[in-house]
């Protein structure tokens, strides 16, 4: 959070207002689940690279990067099928279903 405010006012101004509550970079060394992030290029809010650190930063192994081309920070993920349905259809194990035609 700190860093989105930081883009907007300066990041001396948003240590001053605004708590890191959710530090999310402090917290993926921890993480032990499996972990598919989305993050569109076009979001202007939270940048993309934002998303990217802590993908890179998750330490396990099974781990998807999604990045919808024009998709912005609230646009609709789900107008394009490409954009959530099918990489999560490959992220998420579905046993006795085959989506081959639909991704």
């Amino acid at each position: 959070l700190m860093d989105a405010v930081g883009r907007f006012v300066g990041g001396g101004f948003a240590k001053m207002f605004v708590a890191d509550a959710f530090s999310n970079r402090s917290r993926m060394e921890f993480l032990a689940a499996p972990l598919m992030v989305v993050h569109g290029e076009g979001d202007r809010l939270i940048p993309q690279a934002h998303g990217r650190e802590l993908f890179d930063l998750c330490p396990h192994e099974r781990k998807m990067f999604v990045s919808p081309t024009g998709i912005g920070h609230n646009d609709d993920l789900l107008r394009d099928r490409k954009h959530l349905i099918g990489p999560m259809l490959q992220f998420f194990p579905l046993p006795d279903y085959c989506f081959d035609d639909f991704v």
